[in-house]
């Protein structure tokens, strides 16, 4: 199994959903990014009433992994518990978003799991749409819904994030027609599962520490279960 995959897709739910945690004013997202190694950048950062701001040109880099985002524009909004007043939850569109990845070029192969398992993190790909919810757990965030939206990719994200490091998330990766006609047939048959308007979809479990997971992919016709396999970073 290729690690640089779990690397991906690892890197990109802590950028998300953790940034997303602390992300309510300029004093949060300069000790959020100190602390945790990454690079936060935006501009026309506006306070609204009832919990809500946007910012634009929002760029995340997390430096150790070199994964991040990048979106045109970005709205939140924090819930609030009433007693003791904390954050409970948090709501979030994101507009015009591209995922990157630091380091060596990305591929075009669509051959093999480990390649196509990577492809909704590659740089290429705009998703005009990323919104979903992120809520307090115990030990932990979890994600309700995160959903991208693409005109040739889509990405459904759930699970949960723990404070010791660990995870346990479903990820869901749908291809446009355009896509997987560039598979080999017996690959695009046998791996993917069949969608609306002739869309396919790929299903992906990660569970465990976030830098040795097991990884589960699930397809049209079996289910492949690697158990905890340490991961590079690709610098």
């Amino acid at each position: 199994m290729n690690k640089k995959i779990l690397v991906q897709v690892s890197a990109v739910l802590a950028i998300l959903v953790l940034g997303f945690y602390l992300f309510f004013d300029r004093l949060a997202i300069s000790i959020f990014a100190a602390t945790h190694n990454m690079n936060i950048t935006y501009t026309d950062l506006v306070r609204k009433p009832a919990g809500e701001f946007t910012a634009n040109k929002l760029n995340i880099l997390n430096k150790k992994t070199g994964a991040g985002l990048f979106a045109e524009s970005s709205d939140f909004k924090i819930r609030y518990t009433l007693l003791p007043p904390k954050m409970s939850s948090l709501d979030f569109d994101l507009k015009n978003v591209n995922f990157h990845k630091e380091g060596k070029a990305e591929t075009a192969d669509y051959s093999n799991i480990e390649n196509l398992a990577s492809v909704p993190f590659q740089s290429k790909w705009r998703y005009t749409k990323v919104s979903g919810e992120v809520t307090l757990a115990k030990n932990g965030i979890r994600i309700n819904r995160l959903d991208a939206a693409g005109d040739e990719i889509r990405l459904s994200i759930k699970g949960l994030l723990y404070d010791d490091g660990t995870v346990d998330t479903d990820i869901t990766i749908y291809f446009a027609g355009n896509i997987t006609s560039k598979m080999p047939g017996e690959m695009s048959g046998v791996l993917l599962r069949d969608e609306k308007d002739g869309w396919k979809s790929l299903s992906v479990s990660l569970k465990g520490n976030v830098e040795t997971p097991a990884i589960q992919i699930s397809g049209k016709l079996f289910r492949l279960n690697v158990s905890a396999v340490s991961m590079d970073t690709g610098k």
